[in-house]
């Protein structure tokens, strides 16, 4: 029940968000929607779209898999300790993404665990942990890579993103601390979970295990290049997305902002794909930096529709490879 009402209130979420992306809406004697886009400017701004720019723009949403796949390498370890294989953490990360496209309820972290204890030998609590390390990670790359570049080239709309900044460190430092602390003390906290419930006891500890590349300064700094190449594999690549609807005249940081924005945006529970919320974000966005709103919301329909395609493909293919190869010869 729990998970349905999150579904359904995701849906919502998208719903309106996908109204207040393309409508303006008016309340003055009853509910009216007005078009914020006419259909003749965005059939011409889509037209006018670059083809090459586009191509370049679905590539590079691809590779952005790689740095997250060696990101997790560098976090997770299989049960005898050894490191990973680099093709089972690309799989668990493509997996992640597909189910973020097609599920509801936010299930791509779940799925992400679940996708690697079955493509290697990792125990899913220690997959777990590591999923959970690297999600800190990434808001704190994002906060580095993004926000504060564009803060100190003083970009459009500064106040809201300082704002964001302000509060995204906050949270950053606030998750470090607290994994290491837990981390420090795993021990006496898995002892005090075994003593609730051996099975819960059984969790933490492998749950707090997945969290070891605290104690590895070479696992914490492979594990850092790649969080923070993410971001910027993800900035290049909507700066081709600006180049392809002939936004590339935008202030300089606008693909920092973009990537930051979007970024933040999606992580508000809504529908599968974040449909909507990401339209929304992105039509608010290159507005106010200067972009004609049907530029917007070419923008915003196209590069939506490619990141799906394109994650829905490589996500059921790893899919279908993890269950071919568990079938032929379970890891472990």
């Amino acid at each position: 029940m729990k998970r349905a009402l999150l579904a359904g209130g995701g849906l919502l979420v998208s719903a309106v968000a996908l109204v207040l992306a393309f409508a303006h809406v008016h309340l003055e004697g009853g509910l009216r929607l007005e078009p914020r886009v006419h259909s003749v400017d965005l059939k011409a701004a889509l037209a006018s779209a670059r083809l090459g720019w586009l191509v370049a723009f679905a590539v590079l949403n691809v590779a952005s898999l790689l740095p997250r796949a060696l990101q997790l390498r560098a976090l997770v370890r299989r049960r005898d300790g050894s490191e990973p294989s680099l093709l089972a953490t690309y799989h668990a990360q493509a997996i992640s993404m597909l189910a973020q496209n097609v599920l509801p309820a936010r299930m791509g972290e779940a799925a992400r665990v679940v996708a690697l204890a079955k493509a290697d030998d990792v125990a899913p609590s220690q997959a777990a942990g590591a999923v959970v390390f690297s999600r800190v990670l990434d808001l704190v790359a994002l906060i580095l890579v993004t926000c504060v570049p564009a803060l100190l080239l003083d970009v459009g709309a500064s106040r809201h993103l300082r704002l964001a900044a302000e509060i995204g460190i906050g949270v950053g430092v606030t998750l470090v601390i607290s994994l290491a602390l837990l981390y420090r003390r795993r021990e006496a906290v898995s002892r005090w979970a075994h003593g609730l419930r051996p099975s819960l006891g059984r969790a933490m500890s492998g749950f707090t295990e997945g969290l070891s590349a605290l104690s590895s300064g070479r696992r914490l700094l492979e594990a850092a290049l790649a969080t923070l190449s993410a971001p910027v594999v993800v900035a290049a690549c909507y700066g081709c997305a600006l180049y392809a609807f002939n936004l590339g005249g935008l202030p300089t940081g606008t693909a920092l902002v973009l990537v930051a924005t979007v970024l933040f945006a999606i992580a508000i529970p809504s529908a599968p794909s974040s449909v909507g919320v990401y339209h929304a974000a992105v039509t608010w966005l290159l507005p106010s930096l200067g972009a004609a709103p049907a530029q917007a919301a070419a923008f915003a329909i196209v590069t939506h529709a490619i990141g799906v395609v394109s994650f829905v493909a490589l996500g059921t293919v790893s899919m279908l490879k993890v269950g071919t190869s568990l079938t032929a010869e379970p890891p472990g």
